[in-house]
C-alpha cells in the first residue's frame, strides 16, 4: 500500500465563482490554482503517480481562528471543529481537482474521500492519499 502525505501552508481555498459586476469582471482560480500545482509537484518529485488501484484521500483543513473575538480567546478555538465557510464540499472538489495531473491520472479513481475542518491559528490543508490496492 503506497502513501504520500502532504501539506499546503496558508488559509485552505476554494475556486472562487467568477463574478462579474457592471464594468469589472474578479477570477482568481488560475492563481490560486498555479499555487496549489507548484507546491504539490515540489513535494510529490520523484515519485510515481497514483492510480492503478482504488485511491483514498483523508484531508485536514485548518481554518484561520475566527478574526471577530479577542486575541486572549482565540486560542480556545485551536484545533476545535469549524463550522462555518467556506463549504467543505467545494473544498475537498479543490483538493480532488488540484491532485489529478499530479498525484494522480484521473480523480475516477478516488474510491473514499475523509474531510474535517479545524481552526488554527496556522492555516493549512494536511493531506494523505493512500493507494488502497
Amino acid at each position: 500500500m503506497t502513501r504520500h502525505e502532504f501539506i499546503v501552508e496558508g488559509d485552505p481555498l476554494v475556486i472562487s465563482r467568477i463574478r462579474m459586476k457592471p464594468g469589472k469582471f474578479c477570477d482568481n482560480s488560475e492563481r490560486v490554482k498555479l499555487f496549489w500545482k507548484n507546491t504539490l509537484n515540489n513535494q510529490f518529485e520523484g515519485c510515481d503517480k497514483l492510480g492503478r488501484q482504488p485511491i483514498c484521500i483523508s484531508a485536514l483543513f485548518y481554518c484561520p481562528n475566527p478574526q471577530n473575538i479577542s486575541l486572549s480567546k482565540r486560542s480556545t478555538f485551536e484545533d476545535k471543529i469549524c463550522s462555518v465557510g467556506p463549504q467543505i464540499s467545494r473544498m475537498v472538489k479543490f483538493l480532488l481537482t488540484i491532485c489529478e495531473g499530479i498525484v494522480y491520472d484521473s480523480d475516477t479513481k478516488v474510491a473514499k474521500v475523509e474531510a474535517s475542518k479545524f481552526y488554527s491559528e496556522k492555516p493549512r490543508c494536511v493531506f494523505t492519499v493512500t493507494d488502497l490496492g
